[in-house]
């Protein structure tokens, strides 16, 4: 079984739950063929596109009708018009209730699912019910878009004064409020990163127990102390890095290796340049 996979981190990258089809294949990557059951069309069309030119992450076309099933992205940069049809440009949503009713199925959750009142893509999943024959409550915060966790937190805490289990896409937004609203309620954080992945035949299976996961959970991964948040200069300076890099030409990578140097950077650099674009991308930013 694949347990580290891009299905999850791919729901939290996405605002909405929503994109176009090309947008959710570029996220899912070679295991789109075990998410593609969970996406549903929308009657909606999307009014923008990413850019498939390298190098221009963030850069979105602006998507113009020229007929019938005839659509083009006019791209703000200059780059030649795409031509798209209206299957290009459906939205797909997530279909959160087939999601859950299988998370439910492979973690073996008893009782019924409902969402949280009050916070964004929350829902109770159900109850594991433990050797010792206690009942916990299981929930899932999708917080898409990089938002939503705390306030998902914050309600699910405000239920009853029981402990819990909470799943998340990934840890990623795990920060340090969280964690102390969840020791105090002695409740357990795991991310469906570590747990469930995709089997051989492109279906969703657990990695552990759920008994396992409340008697031995994975410490989430926290932010480094003192990290900050890049400023709008910075992102400019290394999505013009990135660009430069992509548009230098020459065998054997003498040249690029020049433009390094020039530029008085390292490759190292310019990956986690291309990452932070990426991000930024699939959350919408520029």
């Amino acid at each position: 079984m694949k347990k580290h996979t891009r299905l999850w981190p791919a729901l939290e990258a996405v605002g909405g739950l929503a994109a176009t089809m090309l947008e959710w294949r570029a996220l899912a990557g070679p295991e789109y063929p075990a998410f593609q059951p969970y996406l549903r069309p929308r009657q909606e069309l999307a009014t923008s596109y990413p850019c498939p030119v390298r190098g221009r992450f963030g850069v979105r076309h602006t998507i113009v009708q020229d007929g019938p099933d005839e659509y083009a992205g006019v791209c703000p940069e200059g780059c030649p018009e795409q031509k798209l049809s209206k299957a290009d440009i459906v939205i797909y949503e997530l279909n959160v209730g087939m999601l859950i009713k299988a998370v439910r199925s492979v973690l073996k959750l008893q009782g019924t699912a409902a969402p949280v009142d009050g916070a964004i893509a929350a829902y109770r999943l159900g109850t594991h019910v433990r050797r010792t024959g206690y009942h916990m409550p299981v929930f899932l915060a999708l917080a898409p878009g990089g938002s939503g966790l705390r306030t998902a937190v914050d309600r699910i805490a405000a239920l009853d004064d029981g402990t819990f289990v909470l799943l998340a896409p990934t840890a990623g937004q795990l920060d340090g409020d969280c964690e102390a609203v969840l020791e105090k309620r002695r409740a357990r954080f795991v991310a469906l990163s570590d747990l469930v992945g995709v089997d051989g035949k492109g279906r969703l299976k657990a990695s552990r127990s759920m008994e396992q996961v409340i008697e031995h959970p994975h410490k989430a991964k926290k932010a480094r102390p003192g990290r900050k948040k890049l400023s709008d200069d910075e992102v400019s300076r290394r999505r013009k890095l990135w660009a430069g890099w992509c548009s230098v030409r020459g065998k054997g990578g003498q040249k690029k290796a020049e433009y390094c140097r020039g530029k008085g950077v390292t490759q190292t650099f310019l990956d986690n340049c291309r990452r932070l674009i990426e991000q930024r991308e699939t959350r919408g930013q520029t």
